[in-house]
């Protein structure tokens, strides 16, 4: 029998005939249509470990039941997700599951007639795994090299540089900048003494990860300019400099060649504070010195 409504009350009866006649009706049998298949839709709320299951509603349904699985042919269930009964829903979450993996899930409706057909599959990818960011290395007036472990899975990876935590302002070519599948990235053309902060997300065709950690960078403050010694005596000097933007504190040499291979006792990567001259004393008299000096602050 054919052609009925699904999740409906139908009732039969049968009569037997041979060539003397017809019999009387048999008892009448009651029969109740399964309600019609579900239709699944596409998965929402995806992430690295789950994602929501979706379909729409079978009239007359009171439960569905709800296939997850690794394989479209269905020989491999996610534990607990073969013939999971829902209730009576159109969503689920699905959750217990791995990073960058492919997923399948079909769902059946079932009445007081029974239970419908499977639904159509739906195929889920879960997210990657988003990448660890590391402390930036090469650290310098004007950039820094930004570091982070692999994604499993992951072809390429989009940084993001700003010059705020709340990435509000981006610095230029360094909003979703594409990187290729690599773990680090030279980056150039930024400001001296200035605060920066980096991300990452990992990629593939499938999913682009959640956002990596926040890693905080400041540049170093760019080079002092030496000015001309003064208060020279026959003991000693006194080294002077331009301020340096951001530095909190300035490093001293003093040598008694230009190529810095012989330094004067104690002046040496001598710290000199938040100055701009430093006296230099013990010297001998007659002689010829060089200075030079570097600034410093936390980054």
């Amino acid at each position: 029998v054919s052609g009925l409504s699904p999740n409906m009350p139908y009732y039969y009866r049968v009569r037997a005939q041979n060539s003397s006649g017809t019999s009387g009706n048999s008892g009448t049998l009651a029969v109740t249509t399964t309600p019609a298949t579900p239709t699944a839709s596409a998965a929402t709320d995806i992430s690295t470990g789950g994602f929501t299951a979706n379909w729409s509603v079978s009239t007359g349904a009171t439960n569905y039941l709800l296939d997850v699985a690794t394989n479209t042919s269905f020989v491999d269930f996610v534990s607990g997700y073969s013939n999971c009964a829902l209730g009576n829903v159109t969503n689920w979450p699905v959750t217990g599951l791995s990073a960058n993996g492919a997923y399948y899930y079909r769902v059946r409706a079932q009445g007081s007639g029974g239970t419908s057909g499977n639904s159509g599959t739906i195929t889920v990818w879960t997210k990657l795994a988003p990448p660890t960011a590391r402390e930036a290395t090469g650290i310098r007036a004007t950039g820094f090299t930004a570091n982070w472990l692999a994604s499993p899975g992951a072809t390429s990876y989009q940084l993001d540089i700003s010059t705020n935590a709340s990435f509000a302002d981006y610095v230029s070519g360094y909003s979703n900048c594409y990187v290729g599948n690599v773990t680090n990235r030279e980056v150039n053309g930024l400001s001296a003494s200035c605060a920066y902060f980096y991300r990452l997300r990992a990629q593939n065709s499938h999913s682009t990860s959640i956002n990596s950690e926040t890693i905080a960078v400041l540049t170093v403050p760019a080079a002092p300019t030496a000015q001309a010694a003064s208060d020279i005596t026959e003991s000693g000097f006194t080294a002077n400099w331009a301020v340096s933007a951001g530095a909190t504190n300035y490093l001293l040499d003093v040598a008694t060649d230009g190529g810095f291979a012989n330094f004067v006792e104690g002046y040496q990567d001598l710290s000199c504070g938040d100055v701009l001259a430093t006296p230099v004393t013990r010297l001998s008299a007659g002689s010829n010195y060089y200075y030079r000096v570097r600034a410093q602050n936390s980054g």
